[in-house]
C-alpha cells in the first residue's frame, strides 16, 4: 500500500457514476469503488430490472492527490471532489472496507424484494398492473405469492409470480 494513496469522495453528474468509475479505472495508481444496487422496478411496461449507485451522485477513488488531483477532477463523468473550502476531507480507510464487506465481492449488488404476510406490494404486469395489494401468502420454492385485491367491490385472492409483484425494497446494507 502506498502511503500517499488516500480515499476521496468524488461528486459525479447525475446518473454518471459507473461512467465515471470507468473512466478513472483506466488509470494506473488509482483505485476507485462505485457501489450499485440492482432492484425490480415498476414501470409503464411492466416489472423491470433498475440499476442505481448505492449513493447517487458520488463514487469513491484511492489515489495520491499530489499526483492525480486535477485528472480525477477533469474525468468524464465527474462533477468534481467533496471538498470544504479549499480541504479535500479524506474518506477513512476503514469506512470503504466496511462498504466492500456489506456489497460482498463485487460493486453492483442484486436486492431481492422483500415479502412480508400482510405487507403492501404493487402488481407489475398484467391487467391488474399498478394495483396496490396486500400479500397473503409467499411460496417461495413454487416462486409463487398470493395476493388479497379488492376488486368489483369484493376481496379476493390472486396466485402470482413472485417476478410480477414489486415488493418492498429492503436497504442492501440491511439485508
Amino acid at each position: 500500500m502506498d502511503e500517499t494513496m488516500d480515499w476521496f469522495c468524488l461528486r459525479s453528474r447525475p446518473k454518471q457514476e459507473h461512467i465515471a468509475a470507468a473512466q478513472i479505472r483506466q488509470w494506473e495508481g488509482v483505485e476507485v469503488f462505485c457501489p450499485r444496487i440492482r432492484f425490480r422496478r415498476n414501470t409503464r411496461a411492466g416489472a423491470a430490472w433498475a440499476t442505481e449507485a448505492l449513493f447517487p451522485g458520488y463514487l469513491f477513488a484511492r489515489f495520491d492527490a499530489q499526483a492525480f488531483l486535477c485528472q480525477v477532477r477533469s474525468a468524464r463523468g465527474v462533477s468534481g471532489i467533496v471538498r470544504f473550502g479549499n480541504k479535500y476531507p479524506m474518506v477513512p480507510e476503514r469506512t470503504v472496507e466496511d462498504l466492500r464487506q456489506s456489497m460482498g465481492s463485487r460493486d453492483l449488488r442484486t436486492v431481492a424484494p422483500v415479502f412480508e404476510v400482510g405487507g403492501c406490494a404493487t402488481i407489475g404486469t398484467g391487467v391488474f398492473h399498478g394495483l396496490q395489494c396486500v400479500i397473503h401468502s409467499v411460496m417461495p420454492a413454487r416462486r409463487r405469492i398470493a395476493v388479497l385485491i379488492e376488486l368489483l367491490g369484493q376481496t379476493n385472492v390472486v396466485e402470482l409470480n413472485m417476478d410480477d409483484v414489486i415488493g418492498r425494497r429492503v436497504h442492501p446494507m440491511a439485508a
